[in-house]
């Protein structure tokens, strides 16, 4: 069996759970499971990585976030944090200047990873969960250096990118409700030292 790695942009999924109110629901979930039902039988999961960040400027969604990272992580995904910086944009109708943030990192560590562990020989599949385009070149100099590597894109639900497609040489997969259906946690859901975690409530 081929070793695979898993690679999840959390915010990549996150999002595409908010375009109808029917997926909120499935952001209470389990990326463990959402990859075992992702892999090919001839595949086998070494490491599932999922790269996110918090909204330190909100409380409410900061707290939301961790409780859903202390679910996965107590399932044995490894989180690996990037962060938003706070930027000043100026509006294109009034000419006010206002702040905002901006999430920075996630893609530069999934680009790194992705090359990192295949020069260290550390998977011989990676699974790619992202329809972020800004990925493609790290995706490229992987297929150009160790093109007995395969890539495997993933598309979040509604989405994709012809220019990760191509770059990875392969067809792209596509999570689907049925993938989402089983691979939500239970609710409640107990960790192993005992500690219950509850769903937020405006993930219904």
């Amino acid at each position: 069996m081929k070793r695979a790695i898993f690679f999840v942009d959390g915010f990549n999924v996150f999002h595409a759970l908010d375009e109808k109110t029917k997926y909120f629901k499935y952001k209470w979930l389990d990326y463990s499971a959402l990859a075992y039902s992702l892999v090919r039988t001839s595949d086998k999961i070494d490491r599932i990585l999922y790269f996110t960040a918090f909204a330190v400027w909100s409380k409410d969604k900061m707290k939301r976030h961790k409780i859903l990272v202390e679910a996965i992580e107590s399932k044995g995904v490894e989180i690996i944090l990037g962060k938003f910086k706070k930027r000043d944009r100026r509006c294109s109708l009034c000419n006010r200047v206002y702040s905002t943030f901006e999430e920075k990192l996630t893609d530069v560590n999934i680009a790194v990873k992705l090359i990192e562990l295949a020069a260290k020989d550390e998977y011989e599949v990676a699974y790619l969960i992202s329809a972020d385009s800004d990925l493609s070149p790290a995706v490229s100099s992987v297929k150009s250096l160790y093109p007995n590597k395969e890539i495997i894109v993933v598309f979040p639900l509604n989405r994709r990118s012809s220019e990760l497609e191509k770059a990875s040489g392969r067809k792209a997969f596509y999570i689907e409700t049925k993938h989402l259906n089983r691979s939500l946690l239970p609710d409640p859901f107990t960790l192993p030292s005992g500690k219950t975690l509850i769903r937020p409530s405006n993930w219904y």
